[in-house]
């Protein structure tokens, strides 16, 4: 917990922390930006939740983000939901992302997240709703998701971790539900199988909207968003 206070410390205003979002991935090119860079209040800008003036909510699923996603993120320390869906980053899920500790809903689906899951998630005390689905996410679920004493949900699918199911999932008593399916490597052995009134989802379902790569098109198919490959002769 050493580490977030000190991140703290390097933190000035909302209004900075969110341009250092704008100026380093793409907000300049971003789609429907609305008031974003501008002398209005930030509680005017587009994606952004306010209470008592006080940032708690961030969307900017579309906008178009690039490049790797900002540690200033942390700075927002009284955000409760971050949503990136449908982004173009090229970026791990940063560690500032631990410093949220009052986050309780991220999602981002689609974002552009590479790498492993950081284990410093299991730091965040009131996650409730984890969604990192159609990402490039890989290695082991972090084994110490046990920690995560609030958390309801959590999707993983059409990523490449591997590994095992963690154990810890099974003593979650608020976790409802575990969506990892479409991780080829993913072992999906874990008693949460036969646990009621709990939807785990594992394996080789329902993967035909997980994203293909272009450099994973395979040749002679037509496959959406990718090129038309021609035979060589």
């Amino acid at each position: 917990m050493l580490s977030i206070a000190l991140a703290f410390q390097q933190c000035t205003t909302e209004r900075d922390a969110l341009m250092a979002i704008f100026n380093t991935n793409g907000g300049i090119l971003w789609t429907g930006a609305g008031l974003w860079g501008t002398g209005a209040p930030v509680c005017s800008w587009q994606g952004v939740t306010c209470q008592n003036s006080v940032v708690v909510g961030l969307d900017l699923s579309g906008f178009g983000l690039t490049g790797i996603l900002t540690p200033d993120i942390q700075c927002l320390k009284f955000l409760k939901s971050l949503h990136l869906n449908n982004n173009s980053l090229a970026s791990e899920i940063p560690t500032a992302l631990c410093a949220l500790q009052n986050l309780q809903y991220f999602q981002a689906n689609s974002a552009g997240f590479t790498g492993v899951i950081p284990a410093c998630v299991c730091t965040m005390q009131h996650i409730m709703y984890f969604y990192v689905d159609n990402n490039t996410l890989s290695g082991q679920i972090p084994t110490c998701v046990g920690n995560m004493t609030y958390l309801r949900e959590m999707h993983l699918k059409c990523n490449s971790l591997n590994g095992t199911i963690p154990t810890g999932f099974e003593t979650l008593v608020y976790l409802t539900e575990l969506r990892v399916n479409c991780n080829v490597n993913l072992n999906c052995s874990s008693a949460l199988s036969t646990k009621s009134n709990f939807i785990f989802i594992c394996g080789d379902i329902d993967c035909q909207d997980c994203i293909i790569s272009g450099n994973s098109c395979p040749l002679y198919i037509d496959i959406p968003n990718c090129p038309r490959y021609v035979p060589i002769a």
